[in-house]
């Protein structure tokens, strides 16, 4: 009896050696006849294991690698390699390949034309179900639907990012603003370690008081580290983008074990707080808009203060009213208003996009700031003519319709911080058709057939000499300036290449809170740079070119999660000065 479960077992490698070799031939086959460079992997790179593991192992064995297929396997199987590659593999055999396993045949794109082919085609390249699967770990939402569920919730959710809020969001990010350049100049030496937390501090009550209506004063806290403490919605939701793989693909069974850290614990406690958190959220609000409208009187003739939150609960519940007077709808589709999951859902995907996004570009602004002092003076200068001099006495903030348009440094700054450092550096698409097919920059087209994912490597285009010049790798904001604009004009910009520059994605898909995010940059570093100058704090025995050529190794070694960030906040060491 034994030597039959001896010889059953022995199989089980067998199987799985002969399924896999035969899943990679089938693949291969298929993919040689697209005509892309190809790297071929022997094994599931998508297992739980193995992407839960990729990027702590990275720092193994890229210190005992040298160059050569083992590596260019690893890098390209490594989470938040399009950053930290510097796009070296993509020059080496091309910007965009193939990526062939026994399970998937995945398209790492970065050119510029077949990313404008994929993103401008919604219906055919859709959301994959791996980021579906990431992104709608709370409920469904933007990000994590597709076709008519995804039109839907578009359609409902577009409103509530409009001009109003966008005021909002530069009223409440120039006070935030102010209050933090307040605390840094009082600092000992104006010196602080800081600034990261400062800036995400920011970001996270700008959105409080423009989302939700929770408006706070400017504060630097800790996320909570005990799993018994009270936690806030904000902070949950910016606690799971830290651990947001974990979340994900980690059953809570296994986050709860006993050898896993207390943070893993945490984990599990906040998921299963999470709709309690934003129920209490909705009813707040609910609670927020009965109390504004008084008995007898229209929503328009009280004319409260709306929010992001406010907005969605009213147009979703509005249209819930409606539709529930109307014939039934076969399907979650035909319904016009948000489910109970679907509010959960993009109320989750609103504070992780605005947070943690917004929040970090605000962090490598601020700290290249400090590198590039030509850049600063650059901005001060713009400021300094648009805004005249500064009343310490007036807190008024600016005029967001009269001024936003005029700081057109400010924001050819932030477009070139976001070329070097974007926040999002792949974007994951699969093809929902039989075929598809994509042209390539030099005119070269491939027919990819189903099944078939997307990598769209955003870092690659926004590092291609082709659309960018030679002096690509530097980072230089009057690129952004097209000379042929007339002074004065309210467009002065370039626009690039399509494909070439997808920080917000493009197409259909095209982040919504693009607008409420470049405002709330424009706002802060404005804020900024009219009252204080930033500097690289000195270590001991440095030289000021010493310090930048530090704090700009701190920027490099940075490593998405889903946003991109540095490894060491804390290394992002600053010295505010007054003007």
């Amino acid at each position: 009896m034994m030597q039959y479960l001896y010889a059953g077992l022995a199989l089980i490698p067998l199987w799985w050696v002969v399924t896999s070799a035969w899943g990679l031939l089938r693949n291969y086959r298929v993919a040689k006849r697209v005509g892309l460079p190809m790297i071929v992997i022997p094994w599931n790179i998508d297992s739980a294991f193995y992407v839960v593991f990729a990027n702590p192992l990275r720092p193994f064995w890229e210190s005992r690698l040298g160059p050569g297929y083992v590596r260019d396997v690893l890098t390209v199987t490594t989470y938040g390699y399009e950053f930290w590659n510097r796009s070296s593999i993509a020059r080496r055999i091309g910007p965009s390949f193939l990526v062939v396993t026994p399970v998937v045949i995945r398209l790492h794109c970065g050119d510029a034309a077949m990313i404008h082919c994929i993103l401008s085609r919604a219906n055919v390249w859709v959301q994959e179900k791996r980021a579906i699967n990431i992104l709608g770990i709370v409920g469904q939402n933007l990000s994590s639907s597709n076709g008519e569920q995804w039109q839907r919730q578009r359609r409902i959710v577009a409103p509530s990012l409009n001009e109003r809020i966008s005021k909002l969001v530069w009223d409440e990010s120039s006070l935030q603003a102010r209050q933090m350049a307040s605390y840094m100049l009082a600092q000992p030496g104006g010196e602080s370690r800081d600034s990261a937390d400062g800036v995400r501090a920011i970001a996270t009550h700008v959105l409080g008081a423009v989302a939700y209506g929770q408006p706070q004063p400017w504060k630097i806290s800790e996320l909570p580290s005990d799993p018994d403490a009270d936690i806030g919605y904000t902070d949950a939701v910016s606690f799971l983008a830290e651990f947001i793989i974990a979340a994900s693909h980690v059953p809570k069974s296994i986050l709860r074990s006993r050898f896993m850290p207390k943070q893993i614990h945490m984990v599990a406690d906040v998921l299963d707080k999470m709709p309690v958190l934003a129920q209490s959220l909705l009813d707040s609000v609910r609670a927020a808009q009965t109390a504004q409208r008084p008995s007898g009187h229209s929503a328009d003739e009280s004319q409260p203060r709306e929010t992001i939150a406010s907005v969605l609960v009213r147009l979703s519940d509005e249209a819930r009213s409606t539709n529930g007077h109307a014939p039934k709808s076969n399907g979650a589709a035909g319904k016009q208003y948000l489910t109970q999951n679907e509010m959960f859902g993009n109320l989750f995907q609103f504070t992780l996009a605005g947070l943690d996004t917004t929040a970090f570009t605000m962090t490598y602004s601020i700290a290249l700031l400090a590198i590039y002092p030509e850049w600063q003076t650059w901005i001060q200068a713009q400021l300094d003519d648009v805004l005249g001099p500064i009343d310490p006495k007036d807190d008024t903030p600016v005029d967001y319709n009269t001024i936003f348009p005029k700081l057109t440094r400010c924001q050819a700054f932030t477009f070139e911080v976001l070329r070097l450092y974007t926040m999002i550096v792949h974007m994951a698409r699969e093809l929902s058709k039989e075929s598809s097919i994509l042209t390539d920059t030099n005119g070269v087209s491939y027919e990819l057939v189903a099944p078939v994912d997307a990598y769209i490597c955003s870092p690659i285009p926004h590092r291609d000499a082709r659309f960018w010049g030679p002096d690509v790798d530097e980072f230089r904001p009057t690129r952004w300036f097209d000379p042929g604009a007339a002074p004065g004009a309210p467009n002065p910009f370039i626009t690039p290449r399509p494909g070439a520059y997808v920080p917000w994605s493009i197409g259909p898909r095209v982040c919504p809170g693009q607008k409420m995010a470049q405002v709330e940059v424009a706002a802060v570093l404005s804020t900024f740079l009219r009252s204080c100058s930033v500097l690289p704090a000195l270590e001991e025995g440095e030289t000021l070119e010493q310090a930048r050529k530090r704090l700009l190794g701190v920027l490099e070694d940075s490593q998405p999660t889903i946003t991109l960030r540095p490894r060491d906040k804390k290394a992002i060491h600053l010295k505010w000065v007054r003007r």
